[in-house]
């Protein structure tokens, strides 16, 4: 008999063959909507340290093909759950805005701009957005289209989104659209600044929905473009420094003079700037004001910022950007608190 216990409390468990499928699916569930790539060696691994319990590959990667069914079926029994709730989105939030478009029978498009934001951005915001679009990561795929303001901080505020199918013309027309009706109640708002890329679908819908706004070009998106264009050319950086400067001259006389050394320099160059219409993309020729903004990357930050929520179902993912937006709306109201004059801190 052993008279002294010398056993651990946290004894390891050894491995269990008879651990079932759906037993290692409902622990490992969050982890794949986490990281849908996740390999049967990691589960492994994460088993064992979360529960003690090894597996071995095979009932790893088992579990995580019985994981995956649960998480396809969420992910189409929450687009059959949407008009519930749009419903409750409807009902508990007073003044949001929300449109669905089911074409026979078949999800289509969701468009969601909820009232602090469409309110936060005619009241406290400039009269310029970035607009994108990014995939949405999940089992049905789709784009999330975004309309982003820029505060008086100079940080990203969202104004509205929409889950589609693609991004071609007749989404944006139907995401825009709607957007427009919903600005032009209020009757003293200035005319929009339009920040997009030069996607033709775009510019077509921004023209059509928005007719007396101020359309730009991203310029990083257009300087993408020029260095494709230009990659073959050992002065490629040079002349992309020179389309950013020219760009960015107040006058029309030291645009042109940019624009002159742009053509001595690479003749080549010089053709495929001047083919893009400069009141699209120069200060010098904009009509409206652009704030100092020459990119739509407040949508990219945008889209980063809710780069989790990508990979989730459909309602899951709205959730969790109504949670971030909440506390961001919280930690943004604490900053304000802290501020003793009249004026933001960019401002100061």
């Amino acid at each position: 008999m052993v008279k002294k216990h010398i056993c651990s409390g946290l004894i390891e468990r050894v491995h269990q063959p008879l651990a079932r499928s759906d037993w290692v699916a409902k622990k490992i569930k969050g982890h794949l909507l986490d990281q849908p790539k996740i390999k049967a060696k990691d589960i492994v691994k994460d088993v064992q340290h979360d529960h003690r319990v090894r597996l071995s590959y095979i009932q790893a990667w088992r579990g995580k093909e019985v994981a995956r069914e649960m998480i396809d079926e969420s992910h189409k029994q929450q687009y059959h759950d949407l008009p519930l709730y749009i419903e409750k989105i409807r009902r508990t939030n007073p003044g949001t805005e929300v449109r669905i478009h089911i074409d026979e029978g078949k999800f289509k498009r969701l468009f969601i701009t909820y009232r602090p934001c469409i309110m936060g951005f005619v009241s406290e915001c400039r009269p310029l957005i970035g607009i994108n679009g990014t995939f949405l990561k999940g089992k049905y795929q789709g784009i999330l289209l975004c309309t982003i303001a820029v505060d008086a901080n100079n940080g990203f505020f969202l104004l509205a989104l929409a889950a589609v199918e693609n991004e071609n013309y007749q989404s944006w027309y139907w995401f825009l659209s709607i957007l427009s009706e919903l600005l032009n109640r209020y009757l003293n708002l200035p005319a929009l600044t339009i920040i997009s890329h030069r996607q033709k679908s775009l510019p077509e819908a921004i023209e059509k929905c928005f007719p007396t706004c101020f359309p730009s070009f991203c310029m990083q998106h257009m300087g993408k473009n020029f260095k494709g264009f230009m990659k073959r050319s050992a002065n490629t950086e040079v002349l992309l420094m020179l389309f950013w400067k020219a760009a960015r001259k107040a006058t029309i006389g030291g645009f042109e003079k940019i624009m002159f050394n742009i053509q001595c320099a690479d003749l080549e160059a010089y053709d495929w700037i001047k083919n893009i219409p400069p009141k699209f993309w120069a200060d010098a020729y904009f009509s409206g004001s652009r704030y100092s903004h020459l990119t739509s990357n407040v949508a990219e930050y945008f889209n980063a910022w809710i780069l989790s929520a990508l990979e989730k179902p459909i309602i899951t993912m709205c959730q969790e950007i109504k949670i971030q937006l909440m506390a961001r709306f919280e930690e943004k109201r604490e900053l304000g608190n802290t501020w003793s004059g009249m004026l933001v801190l960019k401002a100061q």
